[in-house]
């Protein structure tokens, strides 16, 4: 394919319908034959960066229709910063290799689903199926991300830098190795002890940014529970969740300041907050009333027997500060395996730990009665035995929101484990400063969930015990020496193994773990921790690792460190977003992007969730090959990303319907009349600005403010604005306004402003295409290429190589702008009137009046008068800065107000305001028109503006209609025969210019017209109006015939109570010769 203006797709002419699918293959293919997007990755290099990081997938799953909204929100930022001259890099794509959804996807396909499963088949073959897994669907995702339009390099083949950058290659995973033993030399990793989020599904704890990823709705069972009191017949009533926890029970806790009560309830005296007996125990009897301090110390007997084995002090009272008394019971149950309050409050009791749950989540066999049985399953035989029991005295279920495993669903543990952890929460201060440094859109994110997230940052738990990972590279010796590997030439030495080749070498498990290291320290043999590292910190280290950063490119990293711009979902704030940060932070005490854009999430068109369960799941190809990348661009880009978008059919359907086909009939209107005028647009011929019409300057003018709010609102990261600034111009000024009164001076070639038309509407189109480039890359490709390149011969292969608009000041007339803006209110009030009264707006009326208190702008708009009584279709304006008699005004009580206010009063207050004098009311309605406030003194009655309300009440034979500068007052008498009968031809008129379109008759064929019609009053129409019927319709003559020709069309309409009817033909007069 050549770049020639006519072999990219059809005829812009053409009547059929636009095939946009075939145009956006035509350009694929157009960018592929002339290497648009190297190019375009070439781009403006030597000049000022602009510093992207992709947010990298995992495509071991084929990509959903949420993952074309990121790709296409980065490549029309991407686009745009080009064309507004930035060097943007690096324009390379990542993949994220790691982790358990990679892991999880394999055990799938091989059948299996625990880690003892995976160790008899063998690491090393389980590994290398999760390597060849990660890239199952890449042609998938690369196919996706080209066909939506995204510029991005891709190639997990190119050495780096230069292609995508992959987590698991052994340079990516040789920096992350040096960023982690950074953080061991910093003293900033330590191993621990604690409670950690745990799945039992797949053998591993959690950092708190991936809980907070997988929380949902969930339901529990809501039970109350009797400990009894040692020496004592009263009994404790606690309130808990989780009955699974109650066989660990090591204390209770109370609030020591607290009210509680003493209750007779059926015969048993139960301790309960004071706060909570009525919610609780409605029909208990009070016996008395006692402090929390009174509760502590005392001992209790536990429910269960199991931790009676375990020595040290135990099952007592204690007052703790996270106990409250506005829900439950105001007595909380103490288990320090799960619960990271629960195991800090016990460590300062010197309470011993108790933790009868294995790592699967299983009871263990010394718990005889649930032994085996998954916690969550034995809820319900727990029940059973507190229930045999008499301890339990209400069982209920509640729905709240719990922690589920967000790779594969699983209910998560609170669960005592050792790990490896990262001190992110001495880092706190930090963060803070950090992330003061990045603009977030939306700006509440900096401040709100992501800002609240960081103030209260944990320590990151980083181990994870599985397999597919980057192994943590951290190792003891016999002597209890710790050391952290960041270099495969520390592994060399360490190893004594000269021959180790950091090009072949493989630093995931198994074979990690079979090189045998010498402790540095001591010379004994070593030992690495049996840890992979989470494979968020593996993403969260893109920013230098994508350059093997230490160890090369050093150069590139300071130039690309920080970034600018990232965007993803917005559960990134608690994923990628925060590791980036973190990792930034605790290794440079910097953050490592400036701006960050977060996405909301695709939802079905009805604004449900969308799965494939629910059937209304849209994949991208599917989405795509229904109406072309383009519709779905404009409808994702339409809307504020931040907030979930619905996603339909039905949406892109109509996404087409209300931009692209507009965009492509304005452009067609354009080419139809170029072609038919042999019209070029040529430089040297051009008729300066200052000498068009003010039709003209004020479209060109508005077309600068567009290009303003445009560029300012990509700068500010609202997308959504911008297309919708364009949108607007395109709709309302260009298509509605100035194209509608422009008609006239393309046809007709004696128009004085014949020529200026052309160039006006050609410049538009330029300047409109360019901004629009970003957002539909493929359509304004082709328009580019149709009619804008060939009138610009020196001008770049493809528009995405071209410069962005700028504004122009030169082209703003902003008295004008403003005051067309004004008419075009009016004008816009004139037909809300119309509607109100139901008169058509091809009806003549007899006069309109415009009232604009300011005088100033009144002479300014007498220069309008004749594009007022056309718009406005009315033989007279009159403009006045009041209405006179034509409004009437009364001010009538607000009862909701002076009720409440003057009570027994309000009915002499109501007299009162009903007997205000005309005079009064003017005053009144002043006062408030200026000053937006009121105040009158009636007898001894103190009223304001909020006291009344203003009736408005226009005089009968006019309608009127407020807009932003005045008011347009109507005269919609109709009783004048020479308006109704005008009113009947345009009527006649529109039917026959329907006739003319149905037929494809070119613009400027003269026809002949037949009618046959027994309305006589239609017959005294055409005879009054013949001239203006004969001009409209381009009518050489108008014939009535007794009897209709063949194949006549038939048409009828009411007007003034009669119901016209006629039958016409129309024949070209080229046609009879």
């Amino acid at each position: 394919m050549t770049t020639n203006e006519n072999t990219i797709a059809s005829d812009l002419t053409s009547s059929s319908y636009p095939k946009f699918l075939d145009i956006e293959k035509n350009i694929l293919e157009f960018w592929k034959e002339n290497d648009i997007n190297n190019k375009l990755q070439g781009q403006n290099k030597g000049e000022k960066s602009y510093i992207f990081l992709e947010g990298p997938p995992t495509a071991n799953g084929m990509p959903h229709i949420g993952h074309s909204l990121t790709r296409v929100i980065k490549d029309a930022f991407l686009r745009y910063k080009s064309m507004k001259g930035f060097d943007v890099t690096p324009r390379i794509g990542g993949w994220d290799c790691h982790g358990l959804p990679v892991e999880l996807e394999v055990e799938k396909s091989l059948g299996i689903n625990s880690k003892e499963e995976i160790e008899a088949f063998g690491i090393a073959k389980f590994n290398k199926l999760c390597q060849e897994s990660v890239f199952k669907y890449i042609d998938e995702w690369i196919k996706m991300s080209e066909r939506i339009g995204f510029v991005l390099d891709m190639d997990i083949a190119k050495p780096s830098p230069g292609g995508a950058y992959v987590t698991m290659t052994t340079p990516y995973m040789e920096s992350v190795w040096w960023s982690l033993k950074t953080l061991f030399d910093k003293k900033m990793l330590f191993k621990g002890h604690k409670i950690v989020p745990y799945c039992p599904r797949c053998g591993t704890s959690l950092s708190s940014h991936e809980l907070a990823l997988g929380y949902k709705d969930t339901r529990d069972p809501s039970i109350f529970i009797k400990f009894q009191l040692k020496n004592s017949s009263r009994k404790l009533l606690v309130w808990t969740t989780t009955p699974w926890t109650l066989i660990s029970n090591m204390l209770l806790a109370v609030k020591e300041d607290a009210d509680y009560a003493i209750v007779n309830y059926n015969n048993e005296e139960l301790i309960i907050a004071n706060s909570l007996k009525k919610k609780v125990l409605p029909k208990g009897k009070l016996v008395e009333t006692i402090k929390g301090k009174d509760l502590v110390g005392k001992e209790y007997q536990p429910l269960f027997p199991y931790s009676n084995s375990i020595s040290g002090r135990k099952h007592f009272i204690i007052s703790a500060p996270f106990v409250g008394t506005d829900e439950g019971s105001g007595i909380v149950h103490i288990a320090p395996a799960f619960g990271e309050d629960d195991y800090n409050i016990c460590k300062d009791y010197d309470v011993p730990m108790f933790n009868p749950v294995d790592e699967k989540g299983n009871f263990v066999d010394e718990i005889e009665l649930f032994k085996g049985q998954f916690v969550k399953d034995a809820d319900k035989n727990i029940l059973s035995a507190l229930k045999e029991r008499k301890i339990l005295l209400k069982s209920d279920t509640i729905v709240h929101n719990y922690p589920f495993c967000w790779r594969c669903d699983s209910p998560l543990l609170y669960y005592a484990t050792e790990s490896w952890f990262i001190k992110m929460s001495e880092l706190r201060k930090n963060l803070v400063k950090n992330n003061a440094k990045i603009r977030w859109q939306p700006a509440h994110l900096k401040e709100g969930r992501f800002g609240n997230f960081i103030e209260e940052a944990k320590d990151w738990a980083l181990s994870r015990s599985r397999y597919w990972g980057t192994p943590l590279p951290i190792w003891s010796c016999v002597k209890n020496h710790e050391f952290a590997i960041g270099s495969i030439e520390e592994l060399k030495e360490l190893v004594g193994d000269e021959e180790l080749d950091p090009e072949t070498i493989d630093l995931h498990k198994p074979f990690i773990d079979e090189m045998k290291l010498k402790c540095p320290e001591c010379g004994e043999n070593t030992t690495r921790e049996p840890y992979v590292i989470d494979t968020w910190y593996d993403s969260g280290s893109a920013f230098f690792a994508q350059w093997h950063y230490p160890f090369e490119n050093n150069d590139l990293f300071d130039k690309h460190f920080p970034v600018d711009f990232i965007t993803e979902a917005i559960d990134q704030t608690r994923g990628w977003f925060y590791t980036l940060l973190a990792t930034s932070t605790a290794l440079f005490d910097s953050p490592s992007y400036l701006n960050c854009l977060t996405m909301g999430h695709i939802l079905a068109e009805d604004g449900s969730k969308m799965s494939k369960s629910k059937g209304n799941a849209i994949a991208p190809d599917d989405a795509i090959n229904l109406y072309g990348a383009d519709a779905i661009r404009y409808l994702l880009c339409s809307s504020p990303i931040w907030k979930s978008t619905r996603f339909g059919v039905n949406l892109v359907k109509e996404s087409v319907k209300s931009f692209e086909l507009l965009l492509w009939n304005i452009v067609s209107f354009f080419r139809t009349y170029t072609k038919l005028d042999n019209w070029k647009y040529n430089t040297k011929s051009i008729v300066p600005v200052n000498k068009r019409s003010e039709l003209d300057k004020y479209v060109l003018s508005a077309l600068q403010s567009t290009i303003a709010k445009f560029t300012e609102s990509m700068d500010n990261l609202e997308i959504h604005k911008a297309t919708g600034s364009v949108k607007i111009f395109i709709d309302d000024i260009l298509s509605n306004w100035w194209i509608r009164r422009s008609r006239r001076r393309f046809w007709d070639k004696h128009d004085v402003t014949h020529e200026e038309a052309y160039q006006t509407l050609f410049e538009i189109l330029e300047s409109v295409n360019k901004l629009l480039a970003p957002i539909i890359p493929f359509l304004t490709e082709y328009f580019y290429q149709e009619f804008i390149r060939v009138s610009r011969k020196d001008s770049p292969i493809s528009i995405h190589l071209c410069k962005f608009p700028i504004l122009n000041s030169k082209l703003v007339f902003k008295k004008l702008e403003e005051s067309m803006n004004i008419v075009r209110g009016a004008i816009q009030a004139g037909r809300a009137a119309r509607a109100k009264v139901n008169i058509k707006n091809r009806q003549p009326l007899s006069q309109a009046r415009l009232i604009i208190p300011n005088k100033e702008l009144n002479v300014e708009l007498e220069n309008y008068l004749d594009i007022l009584k056309e718009e406005l279709n009315v033989k007279e304006i009159v403009i006045v800065d009041d209405a006179g008699d034509l409004q009437e005004y009364k001010i009538l009580p607000n009862f909701t107000v002076i009720g409440p206010k003057f009570r027994k009063k309000s009915k002499k207050v109501t007299k009162l305001i009903e007997k205000l004098n005309t005079d009064k009311t003017k005053s009144i309605i002043k006062s408030i028109e200026e000053n937006n406030s009121y105040r009158i003194i009636l007898e001894e009655f103190d009223l304001s503006k909020e006291d009344i309300r203003i009736k408005i009440t226009t005089k009968e034979g006019f309608e009127a209609e407020e807009f932003k500068n005045g008011l347009l007052v109507l005269n919609v008498d109709l009783t004048d025969e020479d308006l109704q009968f005008e009113g009947i031809a345009r009527d006649f008129i529109r039917r026959i210019q329907t006739m003319r379109r149905d037929q494809n008759l070119p613009y400027d064929d003269k026809i002949i017209l037949t009618i046959s019609t027994q309305s006589s009053k239609l017959k005294s129409v055409l005879k009054k109006f013949n001239q203006l019927v004969c001009n409209e319709t381009l009518s050489e003559k108008i014939k009535f015939l007794a009897k209709s020709s063949k194949n006549p069309t038939s048409w009828n309409f009411l007007a003034f109570g009669e119901n016209i009817e006629f039958k016409a033909s129309i024949k070209s007069v080229s046609e009879s010769k």
